[in-house]
């Protein structure tokens, strides 16, 4: 081989090294956008989960709600029977 020839595939090698580390440069931007895609999307997946969690977290609360509230109507019922029979009473 002869210098000229040395030169000549030096710079082709060369060349071959630059094509490549552009393609890897494209090819790892693309990674980098479709993966801020993804975390977007699972951000709001995320958000949703907590807004659902924070929702469905309520729901024992409502058994406790509903007794009190049978409670409060069996007083209100007996309130309103004692008036009553006092009322009648004074009649």
């Amino acid at each position: 081989m002869t210098v000229n020839e040395n030169i000549l595939l030096w710079w082709v090698a060369l060349g071959l090294g630059v094509v490549v580390i552009l393609v890897a440069t494209i090819l790892l931007m693309m990674i980098i956008g479709n993966a801020k895609t993804i975390h977007q999307a699972v951000s709001k997946i995320w958000d949703t989960g907590q807004r659902v969690a924070n929702n469905t977290i309520h729901i024992p609360i409502l058994g406790q709600t509903i007794s009190h509230l049978n409670r409060t109507l069996t007083h209100a019922v007996n309130c309103i029977e004692l008036t009553k029979s006092q009322t009648e009473e004074q009649k």
